[in-house]
């Protein structure tokens, strides 16, 4: 009876090893989302921004989830990624702002700049939300030309 399961054992053993020796292994999920971001698939980019920023799958790091939302708005054009790249460029994650700007919870003039651009593509792209906080940048001249007639367009 023992030198039958000794038998069983090997022989279980030996397709397991050869099973590992032959097949490739599948890459990751953050690897896949890597390199489709890279081809400019923005929905990847978003991911993988989620998952920088969340730690999950990747060190969490917000410089690199910044890099990632930004790829996925400006070539993938995903609205999400556009929003998520504007959140964390207004809140200074991920970015140098300069310390004023900091200590005021402002941006700096470069930062609202790009801020700007992201929201002005997430409305273009149907997001209401940014469509209205890039109504009140026109509205303020906040890193932009002050300019009540775009503020209305957005706002519709």
């Amino acid at each position: 009876m023992q030198k039958t399961m000794v038998y069983i054992c090997g022989f279980v053993m030996m397709f397991v090893l050869a099973g590992c020796a032959t097949s490739s292994p599948e890459p990751s999920q953050f690897e896949s989302y890597k390199n489709a971001c890279e081809q400019g698939d923005g929905d990847k980019c978003y991911s993988l921004g989620r998952m920088y920023m969340e730690g999950n799958g990747a060190d969490q790091s917000y410089s690199k989830a910044r890099e990632a939302y930004k790829q996925g708005c400006e070539k993938g054009n995903n609205a999400d990624a556009c929003r998520e790249f504007g959140k964390l460029q207004s809140e200074g994650l991920g970015v140098r702002s300069d310390d004023d700007a900091v200590k005021h919870r402002q941006t700096s003039p470069v930062l609202k700049l790009s801020q700007f651009e992201s929201y002005k593509i997430a409305c273009e792209q149907g997001d209401g939300d940014k469509c209205y906080s890039l109504g009140r940048m026109y509205m303020e001249g906040n890193g932009t030309d002050q300019s009540y007639s775009k503020a209305r367009k957005a706002y519709k």
